[in-house]
């Protein structure tokens, strides 16, 4: 809808006693960030606390909060405890901002000078480029605690492959036999889930482990496709299954 403005807001809870609004009642003086509260029935009191215009991404375990603006000019934000960290650029003033983690470490991919998307990693203040497979363009889509991230990006021959970048270095992840792949999710231990076109041209999720691709195939269907994974190398997503092309209802099923 043009011209709709989302307010952005947290929510937490704190403690009230219980029947009391005490602590609950007043909302907060400071103008860019509104707080209002209301009192459970069960004497817990809930704050709603207003960051900004924009969209809450992500919050982490500091409870740092990820901040993307509504339009691609608007620069992506940190916020922690009423400050707010503008993210910036790599010299071309538009950033997407697509993860956060723990250590309040921020991935996404930005415009440079010559106006090119490059992945980026941004850290205590400063914004990395990550470059390129040789290609033209590239993008961050998760990291984990030790600050390795992955995505996708162009290779020389114009094609997109999944890439992980670690210890400043991005290494080509390769394809399931086809000409591009890309990476959704990092665990823990360095585990990433994808997907990636096969040699036939369908679309299959993948589970990529410190060196080998493994195609996960399929529920009997032509097609499968990751969406996440969790810190113990558990991917979530969904398949085709054998009924795909003759029940609608059987088109996709949710695999884990």
């Amino acid at each position: 809808m043009k011209g709709w403005t989302r307010m952005l807001t947290a929510w937490s809870a704190c403690a009230a006693l219980s029947g009391s609004g005490a602590g609950c009642s007043s909302p907060s003086a400071e103008p860019a960030q509104r707080t209002a509260r209301r009192l459970a029935g069960d004497g817990t009191c809930y704050s709603t606390t207003e960051l900004g215009q924009g969209a809450a991404l992500a919050i982490n375990e500091r409870g740092q909060v990820l901040v993307t603006g509504d339009t691609p000019a608007d620069s992506p934000f940190l916020w922690e405890e009423g400050k707010r960290t503008p993210l910036g650029s790599l010299g071309g003033g538009e950033t997407e901002a697509t993860a956060l983690n723990d250590r309040g470490q921020v991935v996404g991919a930005s415009r440079n000078a010559e106006q090119q998307t490059h992945a980026f990693r941004w850290k205590d203040g400063e914004m990395t480029d990550l470059g390129t497979l040789a290609g033209a363009s590239s993008r961050a889509l998760d990291l984990d605690r030790q600050g390795r991230v992955i995505g996708d990006a162009q290779t020389a021959g114009g094609h997109t492959h999944a890439f992980l970048w670690r210890r400043g270095k991005m290494l080509d992840l390769g394809t399931l036999g086809g000409s591009s792949s890309t990476a959704v999710g990092i665990s823990r231990r360095g585990q990433i889930a994808g997907n990636s076109l096969t040699k036939g041209g369908q679309e299959h999720a993948f589970f990529w482990d410190d060196s080998e691709m493994v195609d996960l195939g399929t529920l009997g269907g032509p097609a499968s496709h990751a969406n996440a994974i969790n810190e113990d190398g558990r991917i979530v997503g969904w398949s085709t299954s054998a009924a795909w092309n003759t029940d609608p209802r059987g088109y996709r099923h949710a695999f884990v």
